[in-house]
């Protein structure tokens, strides 16, 4: 009964339609049509409709009248839903095959960037290719013959095999697209090696480079830190009229990048915004970096928000927070950084890497305040499976250092000397940090406690699998550094001695990594632990003078030096008594024996050049021993070094800015200090014509003036400076400028 009524359901609109033809047929057809075998495959009623309307079915019999066309018709729609049925079930397996995955723009990006790098492993659903000749287009192949070898190696030695194929044909008879795929397969030291002859095969052989040509060759200077490069093969594109892309112009974004060159990147990036190309977030991520190496924060923070506010596409990934993090180290901002992980991590969800880790724990490094929180944080990093390298910890140690923490700094040191592992051996920068640990190291003569308000042995906390501090089996034999036996050095004497020590080490068994920043860090350690005359020797000895050829001509962009000139006043006695600070009397007897464990002219066996942080740390020096004398001779020194040519090639406008007016400042308050308060005033009124100074940069000359109620000078100081907040200013009070941190010596031993 069911399987009649679902008969008559079915077929009730075929009925209709034959219905309007003769009523014999009509009759016939739907009395046989009972008789047929039902095959089983079941069609719409929509489909019947449109099947039997339509006169132009192909196949034999389609188009015969009566029921004869009618079953054929039938027949022929049936076969086509049998194939359509087919063809669905063949495209849900490999749809079932393939990952649920959904290809977004950064996906996109991803998988442009795994085509533009050499393939560094291949992966495991693929063959395994048995060299490298099976990965080159097979023209290339046929061109190089026998010297295919030459690229079936370990090093695949692609200039010999260039320059084969140069002598054998060049490009001749191929295509571009061959010319890409053995670009693809060079690594980037190959491609930027061998760029002008590949370009000159090309020319030889017509073949005019497409986008993709551009792009590899640009992008492999841009990873070798060649910007120059970069834009001139972005400035030929453009005369050829080749079509850039968004992956063109992140290129080019990277070399401005490189040259800290905000003007020229935000004009590369209104030129693709024109071009109707929208930037993705390698773009927006390579502008943050451009302006980051110019230390445009501010900037860089309102690139960050327009990307979250964008779109999905170019929200910020874990590369874009990690940038960000490390402005909030650049300006010293440890609760933002803070917040800034909770959001990524909370809100947004996005897993931090080891970049990350090493970012957050950078900032938090920069206040003493986060020291706690610098463990932490290295604890979960250890914990989420990420290892310990060089660069992680070395931001331990500057954190160390930071806060004065010698022992721990020591600690990790000897840990990295003995772990057997190339990736972990200190470097340059590394030793730096060191040096500042001894500088800020809190030790009394009684040698109460080494730390304020935490015990003298508190183990290093983030320690675990895989990071044990002990030897290793295996260990390099620089793990024999001069260490003091005592776990805890309890005296400045003790804490200077070691690092003179470990200065001579250096200088005998790494000399290669004896430069000025690391000088620096020791003169930063002898003035923190308040050996003046050593530092004094050092300096004197350690540093190279310029050469003539070192001098520029005389222009006039030296008047920015004429700042620095004072002339003495004729109340000035020729010698200046060495005064001794508060903070800087104990053991000043030690000082008399300059000689002892101190890495003179012989035992640095070069010596290097002075930078600017070496004039600020010798100003700094004789503001806090009043050796008038000494600072100007600092003075004479570094307007010679102004004239020079590495003062206009390793420091970029900004940082030459900055630095002197830090070092006039510095100046005006030694000057104020040794009580000449005309000859500083004047110097201020010079100085403010070409600087913002505010009046935390001449504290000590607003403390002397109100001491001694020189109204003269006080009018001075609010002429230049504006308003004077009301201090209650004491006899004796220890000033603190506003670019260094209370109770810690500045590190000036970098470099911009």
């Amino acid at each position: 009964m069911f399987r009649n009524n679902f008969r008559c359901s079915l077929f009730q609109p075929l009925s209709r339609i034959i219905a309007g033809t003769t009523p014999s047929i009509a009759t016939t057809a739907f009395s046989s049509l009972w008789r047929l075998e039902f095959p089983g495959r079941f069609f719409c009623v929509p489909c019947q409709a449109r099947a039997l309307a339509s006169q132009a079915w192909n196949g034999r019999g389609t188009r015969a009248p009566g029921f004869l066309g009618t079953i054929k018709r039938l027949e022929a729609h049936i076969q086509l839903i049998e194939k359509r049925a087919a063809d669905l079930a063949a495209r849900d397996a490999a749809r079932k095959r393939l990952p649920d995955l959904e290809m977004t723009e950064e996906l996109q990006d991803q998988a442009y960037a795994a085509l533009m790098t050499p393939r560094s492993e291949t992966a495991a659903f693929l063959p395994q290719p048995v060299a490298m000749s099976e990965l080159l287009p097979a023209p290339i192949i046929e061109r190089l013959g026998s010297a295919a070898a030459l690229v079936d190696t370990s090093t695949p030695a692609w200039g010999a095999a260039i320059g084969h194929l140069g002598s054998n044909g060049g490009f001749q008879g191929m295509e571009v697209v061959d010319v890409n795929c053995l670009l693809v397969n060079m690594d980037l030291e190959s491609r930027v090696e061998h760029t002008c002859k590949l370009r000159e095969m090309m020319e030889k052989a017509e073949l005019e480079p497409d986008t993709f040509t551009y792009d590899l060759l640009m992008m492999a200077h841009a990873q070798l830190k060649r910007p120059e490069e970069v834009i001139l093969l972005f400035q030929d594109l453009k005369r050829k009229g080749v079509p850039p892309t968004v992956f063109t112009y992140a290129h080019l974004l990277k070399a401005y990048s490189l040259q800290a060159d905000v003007e020229a990147a935000g004009r590369a990036f209104t030129e693709m915004r024109e071009a109707d190309i929208q930037p993705n977030i390698v773009v927006y991520t390579t502008l943050i970096q451009t302006c980051l190496n110019r230390r445009e924060v501010l900037t860089a923070w309102q690139i960050f928000d327009l990307m979250k506010l964008k779109s999905r596409a170019t929200a910020p990934d874990a590369h874009t927070f990690a940038l960000m993090l490390h402005a909030c180290a650049l300006e010293g901002e440890s609760e933002r950084a803070l917040n800034l992980f909770r959001d990524m991590t909370e809100r947004v969800g996005v897993k931090p890497t080891k970049e990350t880790y090493h970012a957050l724990i950078h900032a938090l490094a920069m206040r003493k305040d986060c020291y706690r929180e610098v463990w932490r944080y290295a604890t979960e990093m250890q914990q989420e499976g990420f290892k310990m390298d060089r660069r992680v910890l070395g931001t331990l140690i500057h954190a160390c250092g930071k806060m004065g923490d010698l022992a721990r700094a020591r600690m990790l040191i000897r840990h990295m000397l003995g772990s057997g592992r190339e990736d972990m051996i200190p470097d340059s920068v590394t030793y730096q940090c060191l040096f500042r640990a001894y500088a800020n190291a809190k030790v009394k003569r009684n040698g109460a406690r080494f730390v304020r308000d935490e015990p003298s042995e508190t183990p290093v906390p983030y320690i675990g699998p895989g990071t044990i501090l002990m030897k290793q089996e295996g260990s390099f034999e620089e793990d024999t550094i001069p260490f003091s036996q005592s776990a805890i050095l309890h005296t400045p004497s003790e804490v200077v001695e070691e690092a003179g020590r470990v200065m001579k080490w250096l200088c005998a068994v790494k000399p290669h990594l004896v430069d000025t920043q690391l000088v620096n860090a020791l003169l930063d350690a002898y003035s923190g632990q308040g050996r003046y005359l050593k530092f004094r020797k050092l300096y004197f000895t350690a540093f190279t003078d310029p050469k003539e050829s070192d001098y520029l001509r005389p222009t006039a962009s030296y008047t920015e030096a004429e700042g620095l000139t004072f002339e003495p006043s004729a109340s000035v006695p020729a010698t200046a008594t060495i005064g001794t600070d508060t903070d800087a009397d104990v053991d000043a007897g030690l000082d008399k024996n300059t000689g002892r464990d101190l890495p003179d002219e012989p035992t640095l066996r070069k010596r290097v050049p002075r930078n600017l942080y070496t004039f600020q740390a010798a100003l700094n020096c004789a503001y806090k021993c009043r050796d008038l004398p000494f600072a100007r001779k600092i003075r004479d020194a570094r307007m010679k070094y102004l004239r020079t040519k590495q003062y206009y090639s390793q420091y970029r406008e900004p940082e030459r800015t900055r630095l002197n007016m830090e070092a006039e400042c510095s100046l005006i308050n030694i000057l104020a200090r040794c009580e000449m308060l005309s000859e500083a005033a004047a110097l201020l009124q010079a100085a403010c014509q070409k600087y913002s100074i505010c009046e935390p940069d001449i504290e000590t000359l607003h403390v002397k003036a109100l001491q001694l109620d020189d109204t003269q000078t006080l009018n001075v100081i609010e002429t230049c400076v504006g308003p004077l907040p009301y201090r209650g200013y004491t006899v004796g009070k220890r000033v603190r400028p506003r670019w260094r941190g209370e109770d810690e010596v500045e590190d000036l031993s970098r470099t911009c």
